[in-house]
């Protein structure tokens, strides 16, 4: 986060930019231990533990799955760079070779 702070929007590296991350990260994550059990308290209330458990699973499944897709890992995933078998075959050869070499 610091480094997109600071490449993006041109804020500075130091301890302010720091604990400002900082404070956010930490204020959302107790903001989600509050949360999250009273909502599951009303839902079990509503629905029932089985369906409340089905929605949860479900919904850690679509957030698992809109990260992979949006935070650019499958496009990094599908659009990595390729090895040909002739160019590896090449430098394994050449590697075996130069190790055989400096061995003797």
């Amino acid at each position: 986060m610091v480094e997109t702070a600071n490449q993006d929007y041109g804020y500075e590296k130091d301890d302010l930019l720091s604990d400002a991350i900082s404070s956010l990260s930490n204020m959302f994550c107790d903001a989600g231990e509050i949360v999250g059990p009273v909502l599951t308290g009303v839902l079990v209330s509503l629905v029932g533990f089985e369906l409340t458990s089905t929605f949860l699973a479900f919904t850690c499944f679509l957030y698992a799955l809109v990260y992979f897709f949006c935070s650019g890992l499958f496009f990094k995933w599908t659009h990595r760079n390729k090895v040909e078998p002739e160019l590896f075959q090449k430098i394994y050869s050449e590697d075996t070779q130069v190790y055989i070499n400096k061995s003797i």
